[in-house]
């Protein structure tokens, strides 16, 4: 009687350690890398003054939804809007969600090695890492669309109302923090209402396929108010339209892993082992799930004229990775010597564009804001060189009193400082510099920090 408790004790002990071993890695990992414009725009929201003056930002940004931003309001409220405190969030849905990819796993009745690989794969995949350490709503979204993943598989095998209902609350938890979430989803669906038909099961599968159209209709009333906002970001923000090209399908390829090519090669080779290894019902049931977001996602940029992101695909993740984790375990136990050179390409790749994502950094506006700051009490106010979204806002979410110091207008000024960051165009720069220039303004100073430029100007 008492060998059960110690045999399951003895298959969730090693899970807990990768997942607490990660939890630490992950947390270590949270302030090597300063904050980027997305994050910068998205910090902006969070601390905005009112719940009210926060909810008209979101749609500001192409795709926009709150709860990611009402996540990290209070936290970053509390904390300060520096990079732990905003990425904080992230890292703990992002560990939330390897426990659940090992749920799945033995929902699907896998080996236990291979639900141990297969959270490890997930766990150092570039496009995973990326989002657990950012300050956006996206290891948020992975974790909700695990969730409904989850209730789906469970649905099957135990068809309860309290199931469906936690998925429906899920898929809406989704999609209110991306929405492209719903396409994992989807995909698992669509494979469960088709088997379910198969089978002659209908009633049983057409519950999953209810949820989802309940979940888009309570996302309706935020899609209608804000698709033109959408729209009008889009055409604003001066990103490269979409086309289709060999360089479309090569960022595509490698989004799917988030890093390089030949991590992604090593990675998709361990899925296709994955593939013709399991089952039919478990392969098709997570390709399905992985193809409806490759594919969805580049038809939603197609149709709205946006340019891809390889962030998109990274609800494909889950699906694949545990794919992953399949063939890993096959290669291992049937051919080690290539089991170990795929583990080895996959690995070392895999880790390698870790490590170089969160180095190579190139901006920093926290160091910018309080070198602008520095200029300011010089007695300079301050133009920002941009037409779009953000302006001084992205500055003055560190330093507040940035706001009070800009140029109300240019020929009333004796003393400017223009300033321009990497996402400045250049024909905007200059249309900025020949009207300081017609109104008898010289650069005196420039300054270089974290990505933007200050150039003080003097009448």
């Amino acid at each position: 009687m008492t060998s059960q408790p110690h045999a399951a004790n003895s298959h969730r002990l090693p899970a807990a350690a990768l997942i607490i071993c990660y939890g630490f890695v992950l947390t270590a990992c949270l302030t090597i890398r300063p904050l980027w414009l997305d994050e910068v725009l998205q910090l902006i929201g969070t601390t905005s003054p009112s719940l009210e003056s926060m909810l008209r930002w979101v749609p500001v940004n192409v795709g926009g939804v709150p709860l990611g931003y009402l996540t990290q309001r209070p936290i970053v409220l509390a904390g300060g809007p520096t990079a732990f405190w905003a990425r904080l969030p992230s890292a703990l849905f992002s560990v939330a969600s390897c426990w659940l990819i090992i749920l799945l796993c033995r929902e699907l009745k896998l080996p236990r090695t291979a639900t141990l690989l297969a959270a490890a794969a997930f766990m150092i995949l570039p496009a995973q890492i990326r989002s657990a350490t950012e300050a956006r709503p996206y290891s948020e979204a992975l974790c909700f669309s695990l969730l409904a993943a989850l209730c789906i598989t469970k649905w099957a095998s135990q068809p309860r109302v309290s199931t469906m209902l936690l998925c429906l609350l899920a898929v809406v938890a989704g999609l209110y923090t991306q929405p492209y979430t719903a396409l994992a989803v989807c995909g698992l669906v669509f494979w469960t209402a088709a088997s379910g038909i198969l089978r002659g099961d209908g009633w049983r599968t057409a519950i999953p396929s209810i949820c989802l159209c309940i979940s888009f209709l309570l996302f309706l009333p935020w899609y209608v108010v804000s698709l033109p906002q959408w729209d009008s970001s889009i055409q604003r923000s001066g990103y490269p339209k979409f086309h289709w090209t060999l360089n479309l399908g090569l960022d595509a390829f490698k989004g799917i892993s988030g890093g390089s090519f030949v991590c992604s090669v090593a990675f998709l080779i361990l899925v296709v082992i994955g593939v013709r290894t399991t089952t039919a019902a478990i392969g098709g049931l997570l390709l399905s799930s992985a193809l409806f977001v490759v594919v969805g996602a580049l038809a939603a940029d197609a149709w709205r004229d946006y340019f891809f992101a390889s962030r998109q695909l990274l609800f494909a993740v889950p699906a694949l990775s545990i794919l992953a984790g399949l063939g890993l375990e096959t290669a291992l136990r049937r051919r080690p010597l290539l089991g170990a050179a795929l583990v080895a390409a996959f690995v070392i790749a895999a880790l390698k564009n870790d490590v170089t994502m969160q180095l190579n950094a190139k901006e920093d506006w926290p160091a910018a804001a309080n070198a602008l700051a520095q200029v300011s009490r010089q007695g300079y106010c301050v133009q920002i060189a941009e037409t779009q979204k953000g302006g001084v806002m992205l500055y003055s979410v560190f330093v507040p009193s940035l706001a009070s110091s800009t140029c109300n207008t240019l020929t009333d000024q004796s003393k400017v400082a223009l300033v321009s960051n990497l996402a400045t165009g250049a024909e905007t720069l200059n249309i900025f510099k020949e009207e300081l220039r017609s109104l008898g303004f010289g650069t005196r100073k420039t300054v270089s920090v974290g990505g933007t430029t200050i150039e003080m100007e003097d009448r």
